[in-house]
């Protein structure tokens, strides 16, 4: 018997174990509905500095995590919010997060008219505070509706396509257009 053969699914069972129990530890600490929502402060694509408590009780937030700047299925999703923002209530605000960096943010927002901040979370500290990961370290999409008093009242978490980012765009429709 070759120990390589041996060996190499050895190794992949050990690796599907550590990025389980890390995804359920990941999991296990995210904020559910109902929880106060973890505060945070991030720089947008304009350099505006958002401190996630200072719009309360102004206001209502939608937090949307999503993978990757200029993605098909996060360009599809973004832009359907980016149409929504006109009819939603004057009192959402609605912030995309993602690890790409602000200038990525710019460019992406510019390009596709987005009316909406976009914060830079490159080493994931937001993301990891909400729980928003796939495998416990591979961005996950994530749409999280907070009340004016910082209480999480709606939070869909899913895969990374686009039946998923379909999904999401409904959760929005639903409680903010009732459609």
């Amino acid at each position: 018997m070759d120990f390589r053969s041996v060996i190499a699914p050895l190794l992949i069972v050990a690796l599907g174990i550590v990025l389980s129990t890390t995804f359920m530890h990941a999991k296990a600490k995210a904020p559910k509905v109902g929880d106060h929502a973890p505060d945070f402060t991030g720089t947008d694509q304009q350099g505006k500095n958002i401190h996630l408590k200072e719009l309360f009780p102004a206001h209502r937030v939608v937090l949307i995590f999503y993978p990757k700047d200029e993605s098909s299925v996060c360009t599809q999703q973004l832009c359907s919010v980016g149409t929504m923002i006109p009819k939603l209530p004057a009192d959402v605000v609605v912030i995309g997060i993602s690890s790409d960096s602000a200038a990525s943010h710019t460019s992406f927002a510019a390009h596709h008219n987005l009316p909406f901040s976009l914060i830079s979370d490159p080493k994931g500290k937001i993301r990891t505070r909400y729980g928003a990961y796939t495998l416990g370290f591979v961005p996950d999409r994530a749409t999280i509706i907070i009340n004016n008093k910082g209480i999480i009242t709606h939070r869909l978490d899913g895969l990374m396509n686009i039946l998923s980012a379909k999904k999401h765009i409904e959760l929005l429709r639903s409680v903010f257009l009732g459609q």
